[in-house]
């Protein structure tokens, strides 16, 4: 009987550490769990983030492009004014050529 005894309490102390054991694995699991609970919501965040950020640079590219047009615009504005007063001087510069031209002929 003692042997008997004995036997069974070898596996009580066995089944008692097994026992500790599956405690701890769930304990463990149940942490784990929850890191990746919250790794899974900073995941959804920076998802979030990204997207919004992809937003506001396509907003960004839209006004870049606005600005560079304007820019242009606002230069050939200024550029035809003196264009057309560079072609005014050259024809007058034309036409002094040619008076000068007849001038020295006669």
């Amino acid at each position: 009987m003692t042997i008997i005894f004995s036997h069974n309490k070898k596996l009580l102390d066995q089944l008692t550490i097994a026992k500790l054991q599956l405690d701890d694995y769930k304990r463990r699991e149940h942490e784990m769990l929850a890191h990746l609970g919250r790794a899974g919501q900073g995941i959804c965040k920076l998802n979030h983030e990204i997207g919004r950020l992809r937003e506001e640079n396509e907003q960004l590219q839209d006004e870049r492009k606005m600005l560079l047009e304007h820019i242009e615009r606002t230069i050939d504005e200024q550029k035809a004014p003196e264009l057309d007063q560079a072609a005014q001087v050259l024809k007058e510069v034309s036409k002094l050529v040619h008076q000068w031209g007849d001038e020295t002929q006669l």
